[in-house]
């Protein structure tokens, strides 16, 4: 399978921690689509996107990278999810 993958420097004062990772957790599942994530350190390791605790067990900090990883032919949704994340993911990233 081809896939879109887009490497997204995370602005979240205290990196992806739960109540950001419950944002894209329930943003995620709402897609019927698999979307995967994985931090830059171990970017062999893409985990489910939809589940908290894998999301929460990749340990993001503040200026952490991740990698946001899509089926082809889903660039709106890559574009839409890298402007949630751009924008701290519901928290304030000033």
């Amino acid at each position: 399978m081809n896939y879109l993958q887009a490497h997204i420097r995370i602005r979240n004062p205290s990196g992806l921690h739960a109540r950001p990772v419950a944002q894209l957790v329930k943003t995620v599942k709402a897609l019927d689509f698999a979307v995967e994530i994985a931090h830059t350190r171990h970017p062999e390791r893409f985990v489910n996107a939809g589940s908290l605790m894998k999301r929460l067990g990749l340990g993001v900090s503040r200026r952490d990278e991740i990698i946001l990883r899509l089926p082809a032919g889903k660039g709106a949704e890559m574009v839409n999810l890298q402007a949630l994340i751009n924008a701290g993911l519901g928290e304030n990233i000033d």
